[in-house]
């Protein structure tokens, strides 16, 4: 089976409901501790080794029912964050069972699954409805720091904002949960505010 497009409704509904049950609404995320609390194996390489030949950044396998996310640990721990998160996202979207090895054999199939984990990703690490809600929406300096990704990501972020706001529907209690995370975001831009002084 082939994809034409991103399925949009299907893939922000993934990215809700993992939210949700994983309760991440404290940022930033742990990465490492969501891998280890789901059981994915975590195994990081450096920049000479052979699996820098699959890929500089990273990438994840499924192999006898366990889910494995290979990291080059010598890129920057934002980078390697958002590479981690892009692998989840691969994995909860179930691109590994659904589609196994051969979605890189279809380059159409393959864009399309790669820009879903990317959306993932982003939405995982700097999730819209965190950032929306704080005084730091616009400043890709302060969700950089806040939410430990890299520049790129956070003009990433501030770029899809609205699409991405528009397209996640969470509970109540979530939002509530939400609510709480903006209290921080307030705590950690005023800091950054005195620091500035």
């Amino acid at each position: 089976m082939t994809l034409k497009k991103i399925r949009t409704e299907f893939l922000y509904k993934t990215i809700v409901d993992f939210q949700e049950k994983q309760h991440l609404h404290k940022y930033p995320l742990n990465l490492f501790e969501l891998c280890r609390k789901n059981g994915w194996k975590l195994i990081p390489y450096d920049s000479k080794s052979e699996l820098s030949k699959i890929s500089k950044d990273g990438f994840s396998q499924y192999e006898d029912n366990e889910f494995y996310i290979f990291y080059n640990k010598h890129k920057l721990k934002e980078r390697i964050n958002f590479t981690i998160g892009h692998e989840v996202g691969h994995i909860v979207i179930n691109h590994h069972i659904e589609y196994g090895k051969s979605f890189h054999k279809d380059p159409t199939l393959q864009k399309i699954l790669e820009q879903e984990a990317d959306i993932f990703s982003r939405n995982l690490i700097a999730p819209a409805h965190v950032i929306n809600v704080s005084l730091i929406k616009n400043d890709p300096i302060l969700i950089s720091e806040y939410c430990l990704c890299s520049k790129t990501a956070a003009k990433m972020r501030i770029r899809f904002l609205k699409t991405d706001c528009c397209n996640t529907r969470y509970s109540e209690h979530f939002m509530n949960s939400v609510l709480n995370t903006k209290c921080r975001l307030s705590k950690f831009y005023s800091k950054l505010s005195f620091a500035a002084l």
